[in-house]
């Protein structure tokens, strides 16, 4: 343009269109410098006129050396932006281990969670949060990739329950498998699904049994006693009755029935 600079600003119209009318002749950039209020960067796409958009990574968006001719037209010159993805789910405590979330379970507020993966940009994600305080978590503004949710740390006073993954699929650990995670979440722009649960049992007894001897070398033509012990260290009282065999080692032959109060032997 003569080599006169031109800067003008304007906003897009109700389908988000836009037209710079009335300009000389000269070499063009267009520039969006506020990203659009609840989006992620997308592509950038030169139109008829050709030029060098800039990058998903970079921002503002670009579109340099546009070059314009008399009377020239540069249509198609497009800026995409994404929809922003959430995951998100609940800690709960699941005291009949039906991997449901029924009326009268609640939520475990302050659980560690960790989402990790990697976008369609290829980078790295890692971003870790706790639960509130009805044990709901969310991960938002995620772009497309694939993702994993992880609690590494199974909350105090708890065993670990049944893990479930949501509406976006996914791979959730077994009961026997720590830390509880959910794997292979793929999630496309603007997916959100909040039904990724973390099931934790919080009342239940936990039965555990140690067998010693005394002495502790066992000679033959000696009295020796054995002790069976149960303990319970669940954090509920047991119901009902428990039965506990065992046998005694080859070479011991039993000489008094074992007595102990709680106990039919």
């Amino acid at each position: 343009n003569a080599n006169q600079p031109v800067s003008r600003t304007l906003t897009t119209d109700a389908r988000g269109e836009f037209s710079f009318s009335g300009l000389p002749p000269g070499v063009y950039t267009l520039s969006e410098p506020l990203q659009p209020p609840s989006t992620l960067n997308g592509k950038t796409i030169a139109g008829t006129r050709g030029g060098t958009p800039s990058t998903v990574m970079t921002t503002p968006s670009t579109i340099t050396g546009i070059t314009l001719g008399v009377a020239q037209h540069a249509a198609a010159n497009l800026f995409g932006e994404l929809p922003p993805a959430e995951l998100g789910g609940r800690v709960y405590g699941d005291n009949n281990d039906n991997g449901r979330i029924d009326a009268d379970e609640t939520g475990l507020a302050g659980v560690t969670l960790v989402l990790s993966g990697v976008d369609d940009l290829g980078r790295t994600v890692r971003t870790e949060l706790r639960s509130g305080a009805d044990g709901r978590y969310s991960f938002p503004n995620l772009r497309p990739g694939s993702y994993a949710i992880t609690e590494p740390t199974q909350p105090p006073d708890t065993l670990n329950g049944r893990t479930s993954a949501g509406a976006l699929g996914g791979n959730a650990s077994e009961r026997g498998s720590t830390p509880s995670a959910i794997t292979g979440i793929v999630v496309a722009a603007g997916a959100r699904a909040f039904d990724y649960n973390f099931g934790e049992i919080t009342h239940s007894p936990d039965l555990r049994v140690r067998k010693s001897h005394e002495p502790a070398t066992l000679t033959i033509g000696h009295v020796a006693e054995i002790v069976v012990a149960v303990r319970n260290l669940g954090n509920a009282p047991t119901q009902g009755d428990y039965s506990v065999s065992d046998r005694l080692p080859a070479g011991l032959t039993l000489a008094a029935v074992p007595t102990a109060a709680g106990w039919h032997c």
